[in-house]
């Protein structure tokens, strides 16, 4: 297992009803991503290139939220 350098992490912004992911970061830069609402679906694994991609695209709102 990669060396974990923050645990499971919920978003500040999520909502009352719990519409959010939570992250969990490694060492080498890359994040696993997990539904807050149902922890049983596996987490997926983004690395650091995909992450920053991502991050990149919300904050210039291209996902319309």
């Amino acid at each position: 297992m990669q060396d974990i350098v923050r645990d499971w992490y919920k978003s500040s912004y999520t909502t009352p009803a719990n519409n959010c992911v939570e992250t969990r970061f490694h060492a080498n830069g890359s994040v696993d991503v997990r539904d807050t609402k149902d922890r049983s679906i596996p987490a997926f694994n983004v690395g650091s290139a995909g992450w920053n991609t991502f991050l990149a695209a919300a904050s210039q709102g291209s996902f319309g939220v």
